[in-house]
């Protein structure tokens, strides 16, 4: 149980990472300073931890990369759709 909550709260503090970039390139509109491979790769590792979560059975592991990886295709798809508005 205790490594379980270890985990959630990794997961926690990895969502809320996102949460200001999100933020900011909603507000301004612009996702320049970030490569579309930067992104690309960070969603295939998280991926790839899903994959490895199911591997192993473990819950933990499976839905917080999820949620992760959520974040992650929301971010690719802003940088898509305000690189195409210029």
């Amino acid at each position: 149980m205790f490594w379980e909550t270890v985990g959630l709260a990794a997961t926690l503090c990895v969502i809320l990472s996102y949460v200001p970039q999100m933020t900011r390139s909603y507000h301004t509109k612009k996702m320049d300073d970030f490569s579309m491979w930067y992104l690309i790769i960070i969603a295939l590792g998280i991926f790839l931890w899903i994959a490895y979560g199911i591997h192993i059975g473990d819950g933990v592991v499976i839905y917080a990369n999820i949620a992760i990886f959520a974040m992650a295709i929301l971010l690719i798809a802003m940088k898509v759709h305000y690189s195409r508005k210029r």
